[in-house]
């Protein structure tokens, strides 16, 4: 009876030490490295959450100010366009100006002189039907003869003089008429995908005086020999790096490059002062083929500023 009162006391000890658990040493350490991870490892995400909040606000910044540079751009491009054009006009209007004076004084003193020498033809006219000839004071019939003969002669001469000044008149009036300013337009026009390393066919949108633009070939031929304001702009359709030249005879006058990023295209546009000879061969090529924006977005011009003399 005692003995097993006493192992059923023995028995309760060793289920109560059992029961707790025994943490050893490296139980322990391992629990707070686990702990130290879990930390780390919030605090990580916590810096990467903060990292892509702040890259995604210098993104937009930057995307912000492509945006404002290119606006900025294009309105530059636009006021010196319009300054351009606003100056060719000045140009046309004074040279259509003294044209207009140049003319008004050829013909004043052509009309000057056809006057003095339809006067002469009438004086020689009433000389030959006056009372003079119809009652020569000649001493003999060879003097008659001779006089005669020279009033001819003088007649004839003033008829060819006349004529010659009637056909000056109509030379000078079809020189003297103001001349247009040799100048074109072009865009690109559907379909809209250009040929690397090719002259673009622009379609001609208009073309006033001297010169040739072909629309198939894309080139632009001077007749006149100048100084010209030329320039180009092409807006592609996707995102890649490339550049615009403008060719003059084969030989590259300009290059424009445009360095891309995606889901943002920007365009490659320059305009610029040449001298050209007459029968020199204009174009522009892309060093990327594709697709680009037409009609406005994409065009080619030229005009003449000051003729060689």
């Amino acid at each position: 009876m005692e003995w097993t009162a006493l192992s059923c006391v023995v028995f309760a000890i060793f289920l109560s030490i059992k029961a707790e658990p025994v943490v050893s040493s490296a139980q322990y350490e391992n629990t707070l490295v686990k702990e130290r991870v879990n930390e780390m490892y919030s605090n990580l995400k916590e810096l990467l959450k903060e990292g892509d909040s702040h890259l995604q606000k210098l993104i937009e910044e930057g995307l912000e100010h492509v945006k404002e540079q290119r606006k900025d751009g294009d309105e530059r491009l636009k006021e010196e366009l319009d300054e351009d054009v606003e100056w060719l006009k000045e140009r046309q209007d004074k040279r259509q100006r003294q044209t207009e004076d140049e003319l008004a004084e050829v013909e004043a003193k052509t009309n000057k002189d056809v006057t003095e020498l339809k006067e002469a033809f009438e004086n020689l006219q009433n000389r030959g039907s006056g009372k003079q000839w119809q009652q020569p004071n000649c001493a003999n019939t060879e003097d008659l003869m001779q006089q005669m003969s020279d009033f001819r002669s003088e007649l004839n001469s003033t008829t060819q003089r006349l004529y010659a000044a009637e056909e000056e008149i109509r030379s000078l009036s079809a020189h003297a008429a103001p001349k247009q300013t040799p100048s074109f337009r072009a865009e690109l026009a559907g379909p809209d995908d250009v040929t690397a390393y090719t002259p673009i066919p622009f379609k001609l949108d208009f073309a006033v005086g001297e010169g040739d633009y072909n629309e198939t070939t894309g080139v632009y031929t001077v007749a006149v020999p100048g100084v010209y304001s030329v320039g180009f702009q092409l807006y592609p359709k996707v995102s890649e790096d490339f550049h615009i030249d403008l060719f003059n005879n084969g030989e590259r006058r300009i290059r424009s490059r445009c360095f891309n990023e995606p889901d943002h295209f920007l365009s490659c546009a320059v305009s610029t002062l040449l001298r050209f000879q007459k029968g020199d061969r204009l174009w522009v090529q892309a060093s990327h083929g594709g697709p680009f924006w037409n009609t406005h977005h994409s065009y080619f011009f030229g005009a003449l500023i000051s003729p060689d003399p």
